[in-house]
């Protein structure tokens, strides 16, 4: 598998944009998006999962986690190696 870098997002997004219009027209507007780099762990993915959750692209739960439940969530599980 091929590390995800600024310069693999670039090639793979305008190799979609040259067999997609819209995608081409996306880019055009918007441009590539920049690479967000995050801590890796069990916190990082479960953070992106609310994200996509408060984003309604997982419609199915709504779930929050407020005063103090982020602590437990450390708690629980270890850093990552």
């Amino acid at each position: 598998m091929t590390k995800l870098t600024q310069k693999s997002l670039r090639a793979g997004l305008e190799e979609v944009a040259a067999a997609d219009p819209h995608v081409a027209a996306a880019l055009a507007l918007v441009g590539i998006p920049a690479l967000r780099r995050r801590e890796p762990g069990f916190e990082t993915l479960l953070r992106d999962h609310f994200d996509r959750e408060e984003n309604g692209l997982f419609p199915a739960s709504a779930i929050e986690l407020a005063d103090g439940a982020w602590e437990r969530v450390h708690e629980l599980t270890p850093p990552a190696a």
